[in-house]
Parts: C-alpha cells; structure tokens; sequence
C-alpha cells in the first residue's frame, strides 16, 4: 500500500513537472506534436492485463529509472508463457530491435540474485519472441494467403508485398511453386513480387533453376537479369552448357551470362573452366562469407527450394566451403567426365567430406567400406595425382587414405620414382604423420619388387621405431618436455600430468633428438628457447630435418635472454629467497594473530546472536525505552569486546618483538616482485614476439610465453587443439599394439629373406626392445622369435634361451624360441656361456610348466652339441632294450646337489 501510494506520488509529480516545463516553455517554443501512446501507467499505474499491457509497464519503469519495478513485470511477462501468435504481435506492434534493447539494460537490481534473473529472462523474451516472429515469417498458409493477395486490388497487392517483404527469402519457394501453376496474367504479378522484393531472395531463386520445369527457369532467368543478380552467374554457367537442358534453355541461359558480366556473347570462356575455378576458389577458402559463423545454404531438394537442411538450419564457414566446391566440381564434371583436373578435385571434395565423420585410427574398411571400396575401384593414375597434391598441401586425412588404398591395391608405380622425384610412397614415408609413415612402410612392404623404390632403409626404421614404442599410461597423449633448468622441468611435468599428459623428460637437444629418433610415440614437444646442447636454432632445424619428427606439434617457451633479464631473474630470486625466510619468520606471529582474529569473530557473531534476540522480545512490547536500552547495551558490550581484542594484538606483538619492521619487509618484497615480475613479463613479451616472426613458416611450432608452461588448462587446450588442426587424434594405445604387431611380422619376413632388397639387421635392437613382457602378443613373440632366429647377433641366443625357460610363456611361442634358437645355432654355433648352456639343457630336460614339451625341447639339447664323453653318459643312463639288462646305478644324493670340479671341466671340453 505504501509503495503504491508512493509510486502513484512519483507518477504525478513527474506528470507535474512536465506540465510546468511545457508551460514556461511554451511562449519560446513551437507547439509539439501531441504524444499518441498510451500513458495510463504514468497516470494510473494499472495492473497490466495482457503482453502489451505487460510490454508497456516495463519500458515506462525503465524511462523513469525504476528497473527493479521493470524487473518485476518482466518475470510476471515471462511466467505468462504467453502464445507465439501473441509474442508475434507484440513484436508488430514494437518492433524486434525495441526488445533487444533490453539487453542494454547495465543492472535490473542491487541484489545479484534477482539481477542475474532478470537478464536471463531479458534473453530467454528476446529469445522467444524473435522465434515466434520468425516462426510467423516463415508459416506456409500465411504466405500462400499474402500470395493470393497479390491478385486483389490496390490495397490488398500494397499490404501482400510489404509483408512478404518481411518473410524475405522464406517466401520465395512458395512463390515460385505457384510460378510453375499460374496463368500468363498471374504470374505477371509473381514475377513483379520476385523483382521487388531483397537481395536476399537471390539465393534461393539461383537454386530453383536446378528443378524447376523449363518455362519457369525461363521466367527465373529474365528475373535474375532483371535484378542484376551476379551471384547467378556460376549456376548460369553449368545450365548454359548441360546436355540434359534444350538448346532453347542453354542458349537463354547463356544470354544472361552475357548481359550480367558484360561479355560478348561470342567472348564466353567455357563453362567447365569457369566452374572448375569456382570449384577450387571454395576448395581453397578463398571465397568470402558475411556471416562465415552462420552461412544459409538454399538447395533444390528434389521436390522444392529448401534452406539448408533439418538437422543444420546453418552452416560455418568450413562446411559452407565444402559444399559449393563439391556442387561445383560436380557439375564441371558433368560437362566433361573424363577431365582429370576435375577428377582429382571432385576426389579431393568426396575424401574431405566422408573423412570427417570417419575414425581415422581404423583401416577404412572398417570406418567407411564405401569410401574404401571407392578407392579401390577408382583409376590408380588419379590416386596418385590425387596422393601428388595432397603431400603437397599437407592434407594428412587425405594422404592417410590414399597411401592405404595404394597399399591395398599393390600398386607398383606408387613405389616408382619419376625421374629426379622420388616416389609417390616415398614421400608419404617421409611425410612427418606417424600414422601416414606407417601406412606408407606397410603398402612398401605389401608391394612386390617395392626396393625400387630406393627406400627399404627408411621403411625398416619405421618398423623398428613403431617396434620401440613404450607402453602408453591410460591412452594418454605422451609429450617430450625438453627444460634445462631442473626445478623448472620438474614443475613442468606435474603441470603435464595435470593437464592429462604423459610426460617424457629431456635435459638438452642432444637428449630431445635421441629421444625422438628412438620411437614413434611422442605427441607433441614442449621446449623452452634456452635449451643447451646445441642451442634452440640448431635444435629445431634438426628436428624439421628428420622425417620422423618434422610435424610433430611443438610448444616454444620464450625465454628472454640478455644482460636484463638476467638481472631481473637475480633479483627476482633474490628477493623470492629473502620472503621465504621472511615467511619462516612470520609464520608462528601470523598464526598466533590469526588465532585472535577467528576469536574475535566468532566472540561478535555469537554476542550479535544474542542481541538479535532480545531485541525481537522487546520490539514485541513495544516499549521505545527499553529497545533504546538494549541498543545501548549492546553498543556498550561491543565496545568492550573490541577493547579486549586491541590489547591482544598489543600483547602478540609485545611478545614479538620487531615483528612490524618485519612485516613491513614483507610488503616491500611483495611490491618489488611484483614490480621485477612486470618488467620480466614486458620481456618475455619481446621473446614471444621475436620468436614468432623468426618461425613464422614453421606451422607446427607455436610459440607461448614461459607462464604458458604452468596452466595445465591451457596446456590441455592447447593439445587438443593441435590434434584438430592436425584433423585427427593422438595415437592409441591399440594403434601402436598395433603397429608394433605390423612391425615385428613384417620384419620377421625380411629377416626369413623373404622381400628382396630389405636388410632386418638395423632394427636388431628395436627387435630385442620387444622382449620385454607384455609388448607383444603371443602370435607376435612367435614372429619376434623368427625373426631373432635369422639375425646373426651374439645377445639373441640368451634372449631366446629366457623365452624358452620362460614357465609363464605359452606352449607355441616356447617352442617357436626353440626353432628359432635351433636355426641360429647351426648358421653362428653356440654363442652362450657354459653357465647359460647348462642351466639351457636343464630346462630343456625338465621343463618348467608344461612337462611335456621335453619332447619339442630335446632337439635343442641335441643342437647345442654335445661332446663325446657327455654323448657317452647319456647312452649309459638310458635303459636298454634287453629283458634282464642292469640298470644303471642311482647316483648318490650328495653327487647330485653339487657337481665336482672334474665334472664341470669335462663339460668343458666336451664344449
């Protein structure tokens, strides 16, 4: 009541005012115009009745300052739930820019609760009455209607125009369906209508010329002229050359090309170049978009102008690109089907366009059989043109495919160098993708006769590095930190390991680059620009250098160099190491004061408790001396209280004494880190930037400020990040299993002599690496065990004597180590020490685990060779074949737990 009374009081002394000022005005001034709203909440303040009503009381709210007034009949406005017809009428009558406006109201109230409220009922109105609009805008019956009017009188034609002027291009598919049924006489006001109306009709008219009857393409054809529409010129160029289309339509067509570019109808280029062109400026992202966030696509979708599709009303920039190049490309290639330029980039489109909705770490047979069956059945000459310009353009999905379906295909020309190039596979080897090198070594490797290609070396290495890979923690994506400074590098790794990483550590470039060359497993390298040994420059260089590295992400800290910064680090960590001993000082005092300060609080909080309630039984007595009495009191206890915590803080600080010079050092170091801080981060800005211009052709080095290197959140981003301009994820731990199965069976192959012109011999030691349990399955043990048998290395025969003593191993691979060993004996002899042969033979007699295999095992022993006098005593131990004939004797205990001297001596020349 109150405030009504008050607001009906501010109402009326505003209307007051106004008068006033209108009368001492009115004897200078011209006599305005009278004000037609409505002004009864000025007056009158009614309780609002329906959303105009609603609409009207917020904005007069809002004039005269009150928002929290204007907050409230928002809510009130919002919670009716008012119907789409009723939110489209309001946005008629006040125009749909009137309510975005809310939007610049700063704050609706003092308390945040209600103020976050209010803009979020601002927006969910602004939101629901643009969609009812639109929803109005684009309704069928009511355009159908506006349609129809178009044949009425004055009136009705003036009123159906500016209203399908606001539907804009939404109505265009419904007026060019009546097009195609309406009389001569008709459709002369339909076609007045289309030259009328936006610019924004353009677009869908262009795409109705792909299926509408002939008669209205022709109609579309003089509208587009007409309107000087030049966007309609690439859709004109594929219909002035389309066999499918009559010469009639091709040659009107061609008219209009003329007219809109201004060329001589004899002076038209052909129309497949024209649309090529257009095909590869959209490929290449060379056409500009006004909104590349939101770009509407209109289409023909068989039946009718449509916009865009259900599920993606609006395309970004990069799907916007896709299309019109693969419409164009399309259409090049209907002009001509045997153009190979066109063919290499309708390829391209089709590759990019199924790729991204392919998993790239499975073989597309698997993640797209279509696309896969596609490459497989499509001339190898364009896969190779096609494979030629994306190793040139770095695109990796598209190489990655192509060189697997070149592999698939063993396709020998993939495998030829051209003359002075090398080939095609060649490069991909090289091309820095670990899953592309990998690709490539294995279509090498599936290739006959692929040591032409002059790169069995390379493919080899590529095996024993995927061979190499350490087993991955939990799929995470694996970094190479490379930090000089220790303290900082192991700051560096926990921050890694936040952000989700796996990290690797190096202390110099000589380490990095070993660290890299070893095994294809790092995702991203993070390094700062002070490394030593032999220098960023050189170490970089390097890198990019190496086949196997060169596109691996690289993060570059930006460390200032130079006398200045080296005096501001000094006295950074000069200052940081006087604060941490000002810190150790202080700590007992700041603990103690901290004590009283909790005290203290805690002491107000419950005294205010118990005032608060006193005071509510006195206000209900409503005696004024009393409550003036308990506010006294309470003053009076508070003050006492404060007292009380003011001579604590005397005494903490007489008990240390000194302790506010102290702390006052401690406010001085504050301010100069900070200031030391400043100064080193103008610095490091001035790295950062040097930096980035020196390496600005390099795109897989991005260079970040050194507190980069300590936000685990960025750091995050930053790598997935990389992984999506790289259009595809880190490796998985099942695709380096993977690779590494690859890797030891093909080795394996080329170690049996199995693929001319490939030496094993270089990936021995990647070979070896792989023994460590659980890097292998047991099918790729058994091929790991045939390839060791087939390289002539003294360190295989103990690797294979273990596996064979191995109880925990299966069965086949056991035995598989036991061929294998038996092969290498017989080509290198015995290449164990006596105490690794005796322990051998033991286990081979007695095997651990699965008894049986003795039978498997005793070739072996056999293999080993040995000597007469060993051969002897085996012949007496075993029993004879005569009823009757004399068991050997038993041994005696003793014997059998510890061999005599002479005996390990005779088994020593038996050897």
């Amino acid at each position: 009541m109150v405030n009504g009374l008050r607001r009906f009081a501010l109402g009326m002394m505003i209307a007051c005012i106004s008068m006033e000022g209108l009368h001492v005005s009115a004897q200078d001034e011209a006599p305005k115009p009278p004000d037609n709203r409505k002004d009864g909440y000025r007056q009158f303040f009614k309780q609002p009745q329906n959303i105009f009503d609603y609409w009207e009381a917020i904005t007069f709210e809002i004039e005269v300052g009150k928002y929290d007034f204007a907050a409230r009949y928002l809510h009130d406005l919002t919670e009716k739930k008012y119907a789409d017809a009723e939110l489209s009428s309001l946005v008629d009558k006040v125009t749909l820019n009137a309510i975005f406006k809310l939007r610049l109201v700063p704050v609706w109230s003092k308390d945040k609760i209600l103020n976050d409220q209010a803009k979020k009922e601002a927006d969910d109105l602004i939101q629901m009455a643009g969609a009812a609009s639109l929803k109005k805008l684009q309704d069928p019956e009511r355009i159908a209607k506006l349609i129809q009017q178009l044949q009425g009188n004055p009136e009705e034609r003036a009123f159906a125009f500016k209203e399908l002027y606001r539907s804009g291009a939404y109505s265009v598919p419904f007026l060019i369906a009546d097009l195609a049924k309406q009389t001569i006489i008709e459709k002369a006001y339909i076609l007045d209508a289309l030259k009328r109306l936006g610019s924004e009709v353009e677009a869908p008219m262009i795409a109705a010329l792909e299926g509408m009857p002939v008669s209205a393409q022709v109609d579309l054809i003089d509208v587009l002229v007409a309107r000087g529409a030049i966007q309609a010129v690439p859709e004109l160029w594929f219909v002035s050359s389309d066999p499918r289309r009559s010469e009639g339509l091709k040659n009107k067509a061609k008219l209009a090309i003329s007219k809109l570019t201004n060329l001589e109808l004899g002076a038209l280029p052909e129309a497949r170049k024209e649309l090529l062109l257009l095909a590869e400026n959209y490929y290449k992202g060379k056409v500009h978009f006004p909104d590349p966030a939101r770009v509407q696509i209109w289409r023909w979708d068989g039946m009718m102008v449509a916009s865009g599709w259900p599920e993606l009303p609006t395309v970004d920039v990069k799907k916007a690109n896709s299309y019109y190049a693969a419409r164009y490309s399309s259409m090049a290639l209907i002009l001509n089907p045997t153009d190979k330029d066109t063919q290499i980039l309708q390829l391209l489109n089709t590759l990019h366009g199924h790729l991204e909705k392919t998993d790239v770490r499975l073989p597309l047979i698997r993640s797209n059989p279509d696309l896969h069956i596609l490459l497989n059945t499509v001339d190898a000459d364009l896969l190779l043109a096609v494979l030629d310009r994306a190793l040139r353009e770095k695109q990796t999905g598209v190489v990655l495919a192509v060189t697997r379906a070149l592999g698939d295909m063993a396709e020998l020309r993939a495998a030829m160098p051209k003359g002075n190039r090398v080939a095609p596979l060649t490069q991909a080897l090289n091309y820095g993708d670990r899953r592309v090198e990998m690709a490539a070594a294995l279509a090498l490797l599936n290739i006959p006769n692929s040591q032409i290609s002059k790169a069995s070396a390379e493919v080899v290495e590529v095996l024993a590095r995927a061979l190499r890979a350490e087993p991955m923690v939990m799929n995470k994506p694996r970094v190479l930190v490379a930090v000089g400074n220790e303290d900082w590098r192991h700051k560096v790794v926990g921050v890694m390991r936040d952000a989700g990483a796996d990290p690797i550590l190096t202390a110099n470039g000589m380490e990095t680059i070993k660290r890299l060359e070893k095994a294809a497993d790092i995702d991203a390298v993070f390094i700062e620009s002070t490394l030593p040994d032999p220098g960023i420059h050189y170490l970089l260089a390097s890198i990019k250098a190496e086949s196997y590295a060169a596109r691996v992400p690289i993060f570059l800290a930006a460390v200032p160099e130079g006398s200045l910064a080296k005096d501001l680090v000094d006295r950074y960590r000069k200052a940081s190491g006087r604060l941490k001993q000002i810190d150790e000082i202080v700590a007992a005092y700041k603990k103690d004061r901290e004590a009283i300060e909790i005290n203290q609080r805690d002491t107000v909080k419950k005294i205010n408790e118990r005032f608060e309630r006193e005071l509510k039984e006195v206000r209900k007595k409503r005696n004024e001396s009393d409550i003036e009495a308990t506010e006294k009191q309470f003053a009076e206890t508070l003050s006492v209280i404060n007292d009380g915590h003011l001579q604590e803080i005397k005494d903490l600080n007489f008990k240390y004494k000194g302790i506010q010079k102290t702390l006052i050092d401690e406010k001085d170091l504050r301010i100069i880190l900070a200031a030391v801080g400043d100064e080193y981060e103008v610095e490091v800005g001035k790295r950062v930037e040097a930096l980035k211009k020196h390496f600005k052709k390099q795109d897989n080095i991005r260079v970040v400020s050194t507190g980069h290197f300590s936000d685990s959140k960025a750091i995050q981003r930053d790598i997935q990040l990389v992984f999506a301009e790289m259009g595809a994820p880190a490796l998985t731990e099942e695709e380096r299993k993977n690779y590494a199965e690859a890797a030891v069976f093909w080795l394996a192959k080329i170690a049996k002599g199995e693929l001319p012109g490939y030496d094993a011999r270089p990936a021995t030691v990647a070979l070896l690496s792989a023994l460590t349990p659980g890097r292998l399955s047991d099918q790729g043990m058994i091929y790991l065990a045939e390839a060791l048998g087939n390289l002539a290395l003294g360190r295989v025969q103990p690797e294979l004597a273990a596996i064979v003593m191995d109880g925990k191993r299966i069965p086949p691979v056991r035995i598989a180590a036991v061929q294998a060993l038996i092969k290498h004996i017989q080509r290198n002899g015995t290449l164990m020490s006596l105490e690794e042969v005796t322990l051998l033979e033991r286990s081979c007699m007695q095997p651990a685990g699965e008894p049986e295999l003795v039978f498997f095992f005793s070739s072996l022993v056999g293999a080993l060779k040995p000597g007469p006098v060993t051969t002897g005593k085996r012949l007496l131990d075993f029993p004879g074949p005569v009823p009757g004939f004399a068991p050997p004797m038993p041994k005696p205990k003793d014997e059998e737990k510890l061999k005599p001297p002479a005996k390990v001596e005779e088994k020593n020349n038996d050897k």
